[in-house]
């Protein structure tokens, strides 16, 4: 990942003939200090390479970065070196910092929706990502959205970079345990369903049998018996539908999206509302999901494979002795809902 930029910093009056002529020093001196502090390699920082003073107050600052020292923190990282120089030594304060025609450079090829903030335009080729930014002002790049977004753009790259190779391990130790051939191999789903154990209810749901549901809890009861209880834990009760909200500050609607069901509330509460569409419903007996969607909101709960969340909110803003740790909760009041790319296969 790779930075170039413009950065202008708008002076409180006009530059003095003195500071004209101190600025090749002073540049001299960021490029040797505060934008290469703490980086370990001399391009993971960042650099400027050329420098002018335009409109008489404006200095502007032409300048490559790496990962380390992004342009939008090397600009507030020379803002605080600047602003005690200028005002020390020349009495001239910093109105405002600009970041204009800033490109993100990425290796690989990768998709970058123009609907996301900041981004102006995007060029693919030739093994190569350039995101084109739109002007910032001092006050965007503070927000954390700004951090965000170039996060995003990190994370693409990463996983380009390791997405598609066949193995990211190596193997550093063995036991000498020889591996027994299972007795078993199978397709235990087929059997259940031949044997009548179990059947498909819907995309990854199924019904479970009398018979199937005890083997299952005595498989149950086996790991709590022996594992959870003995380690401590203690049983509690999640919710299964979680507000987006939730999944957000989790990380998991960013990250799995594509593995979950969502849920939307009814347009009202009010039954009269959706008579029309029950006359339809009882007359050709068929409920065409665009229908049924033009009376529901958005999506604002989502149903997750993980049962985690709930735990996080619990508690989220409270403040835990480390007495009190770990906390060992676990939750079995039924099935996580799983999509997984389609549906899983089996149980």
């Amino acid at each position: 990942m790779k930075f170039t930029g413009k950065i202008l910093y708008v002076l409180s009056k006009p530059a003095s003939e003195k500071l004209k002529s101190e600025l090749s020093s002073i540049v001299d001196e960021l490029n040797k200090t505060v934008l290469v502090k703490g980086v370990g390699k001399p391009e993971y920082g960042a650099k400027i390479v050329r420098y002018a003073i335009a409109d008489s107050n404006i200095l502007v600052f032409n300048v490559v970065s790496g990962r380390r020292v992004k342009i939008h923190d090397a600009a507030l990282r020379a803002r605080k070196k600047l602003a005690e120089v200028l005002g020390k030594k020349y009495r001239i304060g910093i109105r405002n910092i600009i970041l204009e025609d800033v490109v993100i450079e990425l290796e690989g090829e990768h998709k970058v929706s123009l609907k996301v903030p900041y981004v102006k335009n995007v060029e693919v080729s030739n093994g190569r990502t350039l995101i084109y930014l739109s002007t910032l002002e001092e006050s965007d790049i503070k927000k954390p959205i700004v951090d965000r977004l170039i996060k995003l753009l990190y994370e693409k790259e990463q996983r380009l970079l390791w997405g598609g190779k066949a193995e990211h391990w190596y193997l550093v130790k063995e036991s000498g345990v020889k591996r027994k051939i299972p007795p078993f191999k199978d397709d235990p789903n087929k059997i259940l369903e031949e044997i009548g154990w179990i059947k498909r209810f819907s995309i990854g749901q199924w019904i479970y049998t009398p018979p199937f549901t005890y083997l299952l809890s005595m498989v149950k009861n086996i790991f709590l018996n022996e594992v959870l209880k003995p380690l401590g834990f203690r049983e509690a009760t999640f919710p299964k539908m979680y507000p987006l909200e939730v999944g957000l500050r989790t990380g998991h609607l960013r990250g799995t999206i594509n593995s979950m069901l969502f849920a939307s509330l009814p347009v009202s509460y009010d039954i009269a509302e959706f008579e029309e569409l029950i006359d339809y419903m009882y007359v050709t007996n068929k409920a065409p999901a665009e229908e049924v969607g033009k009376y529901v909101k958005p999506p604002s709960y989502f149903l997750c494979f993980a049962q985690c969340e709930p735990f996080y909110q619990f508690f989220s803003k409270e403040i835990l002795s480390e007495e009190s740790l770990p906390i060992k909760w676990f939750d079995q009041a039924g099935p996580s809902f799983r999509w997984e790319a389609g549906g899983i296969y089996g149980v």
